[in-house]
């Protein structure tokens, strides 16, 4: 091909790359990546390593790799109460002009008012821009100016805002270049819309964004998931298209994703735009002892708390055997001592009762009611649920999301077979496996607590194969708030 074919091209893609500088150009479908486009929406208990590759127009235009990073910090949820950091990575090809950009973002808590959080987010890095000179020279170009394009670096600043209430999340987003000019605005409202069949849920988001280089943009739309293993989403994205994506969730800690958006109007002879994601969640060592040192901390307060209304029976007890004995002319009656040592933890049956399923509680729960989930059962010797499991644990799941005022225990239990350290670990495990899916449900954690008791509150003596598989067991107590 002839020079003035690459001068051409050059011209077409510096103007291109011009008009997206201000313009973010990952789809927003992926709403994993939301944090890309406002840092202050980087929230949430896990970290994030994900990539994005798009391939825009068959290729006439961009295509881009995108790397995310996010960690995240212990947030006690006070004002600046810090929720992340991280990065992000990304190269454009505009063909014979590119684009480079490193960026660190840093998000925290503002301030919280009842229901409302509002956070903070920052943003900053370097963006490169540049041409590549190999089929042409530079000095030829028609526009002199689009010379300077090439080798261009700059200082890219965001600042972003979001208010996040129940199932509400608004964000806003501005990129500085200076701390008097602002060149792009980017607004999202999104919904989390919990359905009567609990399994699914639909996310609508409303997204605005507008800068000095493009057209304001304005895009729709709406992701509907099942179980939190897959998911669609389909919205229409002005002057770029009709919007698809189809996400799968491949484990507890990954997940995949594929998209494409069709040009509409003048622009549909343009060709598709493809876009592949993954992503991989994680939490932090410090969020894991967290969870550690809080199973102990509660274990010791349910310990504590048991052993109080332990000794409260005792008395009623021995009051009513002393009242009965008066009734019966008994002229005198000693006062048996009630001793309670260090060493018995054994937790009574509260004046809520014990309950063997959740089909017995008929919707009366009072202080301290025990359910027994008979219906969970565990792989041998490991905290895995096994297949059958999960009915239970729906059920379990709808009974709270109904009754809000409820607070729960989860207790886990174990045999005497094995060492009691090992127990005691595997009943804690457990138990963090049911509360673990009942958050992913999207059951607050702080309506739950989590404690493994092993092998030192057996239902029943263990001296039969019958007996030690109903003292293995995760038990569930009810507390009014």
């Amino acid at each position: 091909m002839n020079k003035r074919f690459y001068i051409t091209l050059a011209s077409i893609s510096i103007c291109l790359l011009g008009h997206v500088q201000g313009q973010q150009t990952t789809l927003i479908g992926h709403q994993d990546l939301i944090g890309y486009f406002n840092p202050a929406l980087n929230g949430g208990s896990n970290g994030q390593v994900s990539y994005l590759y798009r391939y825009q127009w068959e290729g006439l235009g961009p295509s881009s790799n995108t790397l995310f990073f996010k960690y995240p910090l212990m947030s006690n949820g006070k004002v600046w109460s810090p929720h992340a950091i991280g990065s992000v990575f990304q190269y454009e090809d505009f063909n014979l002009a590119n684009r480079a950009k490193l960026e660190f973002f840093a998000s925290s808590t503002l301030a919280e008012f009842k229901q409302i959080r509002v956070g903070l987010g920052l943003n900053t890095g370097l963006n490169y821009n540049g041409i590549n000179t190999d089929g042409f020279n530079v000095e030829e170009l028609v526009d002199p100016e689009l010379a300077g394009v090439d080798r261009r670096l700059s200082i890219a600043n965001k600042l972003g805002l979001s208010i996040h209430h129940r199932l509400v999340d608004f964000g806003l987003a501005a990129r500085l270049l200076n701390t008097t000019s602002i060149t792009d605005y980017h607004s999202s409202f999104s919904f989390n819309v919990p359905l009567k069949r609990q399994k699914y849920r639909l996310n609508p988001i409303v997204v605005l964004r507008m800068t000095e280089n493009f057209e304001h943009q304005l895009e729709g739309q709406l992701k509907a998931s099942y179980d939190q293993t897959i998911s669609a989403t389909v919205g229409y994205r002005q002057n770029f298209g009709a919007i698809f994506q189809l996400a799968f969730r491949l484990n507890n800690s990954s997940k995949i994703s594929y998209g494409i958006e069709a040009p509409g109007n003048d622009a549909s002879s343009l060709g598709l735009t493809h876009e592949l994601f993954g992503s991989y969640y994680f939490e932090s060592p410090a969020m894991v002892q967290h969870r550690k040192d809080s199973i102990i901390k509660v274990r010791r307060d349910s310990i504590n708390r048991a052993r109080v209304e332990r000794y409260r029976q005792l008395q009623v007890e021995e009051k009513a055997k002393k009242d009965s004995l008066a009734n019966q002319s008994v002229v005198e009656v000693s006062e048996p001592d009630t001793v309670l040592t260090e060493e018995e933890p054994i937790i009574a049956e509260e004046e809520g009762g014990i309950y063997s399923s959740l089909d017995d509680l008929a919707g009366n729960v009072s202080d301290n009611t025990h359910i027994i989930l008979d219906h969970i059962g565990f792989e041998p010797g490991l905290y895995l649920l096994t297949p059958d499991s999960y009915t239970e644990l729906d059920k379990l799941y709808n009974y709270i999301r109904h009754h809000k005022t409820l607070h729960i225990e989860i207790q886990g239990h174990t045999d005497n077979s094995g060492s009691p350290e090992t127990n005691l670990d595997l009943s804690r495990y457990r138990a963090l496996t049911v509360f673990n899916y009942l958050l992913s449900r999207g059951i607050d954690p702080a309506r739950m607590n989590v404690v493994g008791y092993g092998e030192n509150l057996p239902l029943y003596p263990n001296d039969t194969k019958e007996n030690r598989e109903l003292n293995r067991r995760i038990e569930i107590v009810f507390i009014k708030k």
